[in-house]
């Protein structure tokens, strides 16, 4: 895969960017859904609002530093091939995290114990 350089088009690049803007609405509400069934009842609201704050001061944070990386004075085919590559470094860093959350827990079980007649248990007792 090559990165867009001082060379490509603005049309290619439009093309070539479709893709990250037809995925934030094909991913958000099965990620909400997700999130907001394995929570309990109680506390579904606050959940909510927790996950929309953070999409949103996400989503503001995002724009500000990429808008910032364009607007560099090494040009604007440098500030996309750097954006593109913090996009894609935090994505799979988010990935990455939540292959780690999701990863079922080992139940921590005590091995069965050896079976103890009643016998043994009064002797040991008494003695």
């Amino acid at each position: 895969m090559k990165l867009p350089n001082g060379d490509t088009g603005f049309s290619t690049v439009a093309v070539l960017m479709l893709p990250v803007g037809l995925a934030g609405p094909l991913i958000m509400p099965p990620v909400t859904a997700v999130l907001l069934n394995s929570v309990p009842d109680a506390i579904v609201g606050t959940a909510s609002g927790a996950f929309n704050t953070s999409r949103q001061l996400g989503g503001a944070l995002a724009i500000a530093v990429f808008g910032a990386l364009l607007a560099q004075p090494a040009g604007l085919a440098h500030g996309l091939r750097l954006s593109l590559l913090i996009a894609a470094a935090v994505a799979a860093l988010a990935a990455f995290t939540a292959r780690l959350l999701t990863t079922p827990a080992i139940a921590n079980v005590a091995p069965p114990s050896a079976p103890t007649s009643l016998h043994n248990h009064t002797a040991l007792s008494t003695a």
